[in-house]
């Protein structure tokens, strides 16, 4: 009997753990505790799931929840990502963790935009259906707690302002923060609106909804679409976002003749 609960037990941490940290459990390595840098963050929440659980009977809301879950874990998987955990009906996923990712930014966004289209496809059959993805890169650390039940989780500021990113988003919309759009600004498959958002302990920081549906202004706001940009060629060498943050006030977009002005500018200064 010992034998086979401590084999269901190692198969039910390899499945709960990444393979790399759960051989490190077997071992005797505890506490578990790494720093990981340039992680790419994705969090997303589904959006009327609450109004859902007092309209559906409880078998038919899991059923419908485990299917979505399903998808988003077959997604992770097959992009490289990493699945953390499902919180209620909040999904958590991040890229070049313990597996490395080097176009972790890029490769969060592609999985955010599938994860939306999922939905989409979810809504002919659950028409009030809805979801926001927030998406951010930074550093963080990642362990794992607990003595009962084990939980392998993430820490720090980067973890809370993806999460911003995803609660202070709009409805079947992806938005990222600056430090990922630095990262994938050069691609002309994006388009970006930029927008402010408030951040606990920080104020407004600025953030980027990321055109989810072809670059035709379908995954955005109507009143949103004369505000897209497209990455890449849109922005001149020598732009940098923090011009951006300082110069151009919420709901205006960076455009070439801003560029101009700019050059325009440098060159009087440069006069004087």
């Amino acid at each position: 009997i010992n034998a086979e609960y401590m084999g269901a037990s190692k198969g039910l941490v390899s499945n709960m753990l990444p393979p790399i940290i759960a051989a490190r459990l077997k071992r005797g390595e505890y506490p578990i505790a790494d720093p990981y840098v340039g992680v790419a963050i994705l969090f997303t929440d589904l959006v009327s799931f609450t109004a859902m659980t007092s309209e559906m009977e409880p078998k038919a809301l899991v059923t419908m929840l485990d299917s979505i879950i399903g998808v988003f874990d077959q997604l992770t998987l097959e992009n490289g990502m990493e699945k953390i955990k499902t919180i209620g009906d909040a999904y958590f996923c991040v890229g070049n963790l313990v597996k490395q990712l080097h176009d972790a930014s890029e490769v969060a966004i592609d999985t955010g935009i599938e994860m939306l289209d999922v939905i989409q496809r979810f809504r002919e059959k659950y028409p009030t259906l809805g979801m926001r993805v927030g998406i951010h890169t930074g550093n963080v650390i990642a362990g794992v707690i607990g003595r009962t039940t084990l939980a392998f989780d993430l820490w720090g500021d980067a973890v809370n302002v993806a999460n911003r990113m995803e609660s202070c988003g709009v409805q079947d919309t992806l938005q990222i923060s600056l430090a990922t759009f630095e990262q994938v600004m050069t691609m002309d498959k994006y388009m970006f609106v930029r927008r402010n958002v408030p951040a606990k302990d920080k104020g407004t920081i600025p953030a980027f909804l990321v055109d989810a549906h072809g670059n035709d202004g379908q995954g955005l706001p109507e009143e949103m679409l004369g505000q897209m940009v497209r990455g890449g060629e849109t922005f001149p060498e020598n732009f940098t976002t923090q011009d951006w943050v300082e110069k151009i006030e919420d709901g205006v977009v960076y455009s070439s003749s801003m560029a101009s002005d700019e050059e325009d500018e440098d060159s009087n200064h440069a006069s004087m």
